[in-house]
């Protein structure tokens, strides 16, 4: 038991450089866990938790994730310190715990503890704790943008040396890059994670003729 507190409490620094900052603290006892010692889960792209994970459901993980959540919700919802990209962040991790909440009650309402309830009263409070305005939501940046421009972007593709690239052009409406759809329920990949994700993440599949984008939609 002790090395498994240990191991779910393992300092981040995520947020801010002090690994007691609240916003750490959170991050540390919501999004990581442990079922085995050695090897704590740290899901940077989605919340740790699936159809048969117990975690934070009941005991002290429950005790501790409600306490934590409650000191969240009574600090201010945008501290000083806090950048409306990291509250969309924030945001966006505890909806992934508040949709696997629901999962696990849809498929069983006899799940809905008293633990269980608390915990999801404190997540949906806290969701709402973080909410950009509408003003805030146009005005987060463009991380796409600053991906394609950094220093040591690759943006192009390179026969001679196939690497992973970012085009610059890929999102333009009218570029050389077409977005495929999905037709009825077929199961490709892009659907499959989108689906798994809950929304939270977007996933495309896009294609490049190399005689252009007339040609790409001719051609599908």
């Amino acid at each position: 038991m002790a090395h498994a507190q240990a191991a779910e409490t393992v300092p981040v620094s995520l947020y801010d450089k002090d690994p007691n900052h609240l916003w750490n603290r959170v991050y540390s006892t919501l999004l990581i866990r442990s079922p085995k010692p050695e090897t704590p889960i740290n899901d940077l792209l989605d919340p740790p938790y699936w159809g048969d994970t117990k975690h934070l459901l009941d005991g002290e993980a429950n005790r501790t994730a409600v306490a934590v959540l409650g000191e969240f919700v009574k600090g201010a919802p945008a501290p000083a310190a806090m950048t409306p990209w990291q509250r969309a962040v924030m945001q966006r991790d505890l909806l992934g715990i508040f949709q696997w909440l629901s999962g696990i009650q849809t498929r069983d309402a006899s799940a809905a503890t008293t633990d269980y309830q608390q915990l999801s009263a404190a997540i949906v409070a806290a969701i709402r704790h973080v909410a950009l305005t509408a003003e805030e939501i146009r005005k987060l940046p463009d991380n796409y943008a600053a991906a394609v421009n950094a220093p040591d972007a690759v943006t192009t593709f390179h026969a001679a040396q196939p690497a992973p690239f970012l085009p610059k052009d890929l999102l333009a409406d009218d570029g050389p890059w077409v977005a495929l759809g999905r037709m009825a329920d077929e199961g490709i990949a892009a659907t499959m994670h989108f689906t798994f994700l809950g929304g939270r993440s977007v996933f495309e599949v896009r294609m490049k003729h190399p005689e252009g984008r007339a040609a790409g939609e001719a051609y599908m």
